[in-house]
């Protein structure tokens, strides 16, 4: 085991503790509903080694208990969108209203939320979910922030398989408190493996039609110039028992093939954007509008379109006009 700690929500698991933020550093607004939103975390042990999250400044410790002064960790967004360029280490919040800003029959005539002294800033990390961008969020020791919260969840980092450990762990438990019981045990891997199983299935079900829709496209536009150039070969005869060159008879039906199939990319990009709405929620840090992409399936498409009209131009061109103009 290379690391175990606790925590109050795990990532991927949905906001579920919000609160207001004071920052001491400001001035107080007139209204509690004018203060910040922030999600709050409670951790316990080694929580941010365990899951990898990398902390500027430092990390809790186990000094950091029910007497010790209160301390607080921020996250990278918090600290982008609060503090603006400024170092948010050392400055102080609270993650309570204040007295000053709540109807005073609500509250104890003592009352004074704690002021935690931040002492790092922390990796972000999803724990709304994996479409969803994180947003600001301060963690605080269990021990001096938990307010009565007692669920937590343990994390743990090993070397091998995780799922090993998983008979020791609960023994583990049985023994720091028999009447605890450990509720799930499960592997991060499981874990995001279940938060985008259906997105998955989504974009794999997209993608399997969008293989078909561009099978069939290039099906339909050889079909279409296959039978446009069937249908002027009396034309192409003609052309070639006056003179035309074989290849200037082949250039002019592509080019007039391929610009209708221009005329239905424009369209059909124009219809992409139109639908990239739907596609956003199946993606993750990525653009539904990628021009990379985009510009990837019209080069796709018009190879297809000038290889569609091309065949059937080539064969059209190839037949002896005199045997055509003798058959009409």
């Amino acid at each position: 085991m290379l690391a175990a700690g606790a925590v109050s929500s795990l990532p991927l698991a949905g906001d579920n503790w919000g609160k207001r933020v004071v920052l001491w550093d400001r001035p107080l607004p007139g209204d509690a509903n004018d203060l910040p939103q922030i999600q709050y975390r409670l951790v316990a042990g080694d929580y941010f080694r365990a899951l990898g999250i990398r902390v500027r400044g430092r990390a809790f410790t186990e000094a950091d208990g029910v007497r010790a002064p209160p301390v607080a960790i921020v996250n990278q967004e918090l600290a982008r969108r609060y503090f603006k360029g400024e170092d948010p280490i050392g400055k102080v919040l609270s993650v309570n209203v204040p007295r000053e800003l709540v109807p005073l029959e609500t509250v104890p005539v003592d009352y004074r939320p704690q002021r935690h002294t931040v002492v790092g800033v922390a990796d972000d990390v999803r724990y709304a979910g994996l479409d969803r961008a994180p947003g600001p969020l301060v963690y605080a020791p269990f021990a001096q922030g938990s307010e009565g919260f007692l669920s937590m969840f343990v994390t743990v980092r090993t070397e091998g398989d995780p799922l090993s450990l998983v008979a020791a762990l609960r023994e583990q438990v049985r023994r720091t408190d028999p009447d605890q019981a450990v509720a799930s045990v499960s592997t991060f891997e499981a874990r995001l493996s279940r938060a985008v199983a259906q997105p998955r299935l989504q974009t794999g079900l997209l993608g399997l039609f969008a293989a078909l829709a561009v099978l069939l496209a290039a099906i339909g536009i050889y079909g279409v110039m296959a039978v446009a150039a069937v249908q002027r070969t009396k034309e192409i005869g003609i052309r070639m028992a006056l003179g035309a060159v074989r290849r200037d008879v082949l250039a002019l039906v592509v080019r007039q093939g391929f610009a209708l199939a221009a005329a239905g990319l424009v369209i059909g990009v124009a219809g992409a954007l139109a639908l990239t709405r739907v596609l956003r929620s199946l993606l993750f840090s990525v653009s539904a509008t990628d021009p990379a992409v985009f510009g990837a399936i019209v080069a796709l498409l018009a190879v297809i379109a000038l290889v569609a009209c091309y065949l059937p131009a080539r064969r059209a061109a190839r037949v002896d006009p005199m045997v055509t103009l003798r058959h009409e």
